[in-house]
């Protein structure tokens, strides 16, 4: 149901604003006063909730054959702290390919990935910033 929710969302955040900008503007190009522009796009959007209370309305529960019965949760559960324990790795277990905290190796790949994120974070600030200079100039 999580992909389902996600790609509704994905498909309203894209097409809601396609839709709305493509109803502005045909009612601008038909000679509409810019006051009353959105007059018949909000009862598009009505339609548009209504059809969506309806494909709510339309969903039913699980049919209870798809249900795990007792035995197999309990299995499953089994199963999966089995291997949770075989994976498993004591807190004080040294790291494999790190000899120390203070390794020169290690510390130089953590500069290198800051580096890697840090360029790229410093130049949007950069560009944002000078957007915003010449916004308030």
């Amino acid at each position: 149901i999580h992909g389902r929710l996600l790609t509704a969302w994905s498909v309203a955040g894209v097409l809601g604003p396609v839709l709305i900008n493509y109803f502005r503007d045909s009612q601008l190009a038909a000679g509409v006063a810019r006051s009353a522009v959105y007059d018949k796009t909000m009862y598009v959007l009505v339609g548009l909730l209504v059809v969506g209370f309806i494909a709510n309305l339309l969903v039913r529960p699980v049919a209870q054959r798809f249900f795990m019965t007792d035995a197999e949760l309990a299995d499953e559960r089994r199963r999966a702290h089995d291997i949770a324990a075989a994976n498993a790795v004591r807190a004080d277990a040294p790291v494999q390919g790190v000899t120390a905290v203070g390794d020169a190796g290690t510390q130089g790949m953590v500069y290198l990935a800051w580096i890697g994120v840090g360029i790229p974070i410093l130049w949007g600030v950069w560009i944002t910033l000078q957007k915003v200079l010449v916004l308030f100039h």
